[in-house]
């Protein structure tokens, strides 16, 4: 009983780590999935610039 409780949170936490988007992720593995390519990171600069509430060029 206690081992079927340790395996389902063992599979669960496996599943979470694996459904977890990669941070360095190709931008071919990602229009694989159907998902647009990543921006290069100049623009990803100036996206989180833009998002912050205070604006410091």
């Amino acid at each position: 009983m206690r081992l079927t409780f340790v395996l389902m949170f063992v599979a669960t936490a496996f599943t979470a780590v694996g459904a977890a988007p990669l941070e360095g992720e190709t931008n071919a593995a990602r229009m694989a999935r159907g998902l647009p390519p990543n921006p290069p990171a100049f623009m990803k600069r100036t996206v989180q610039a833009r998002a912050s509430p205070v604006y410091r060029p």
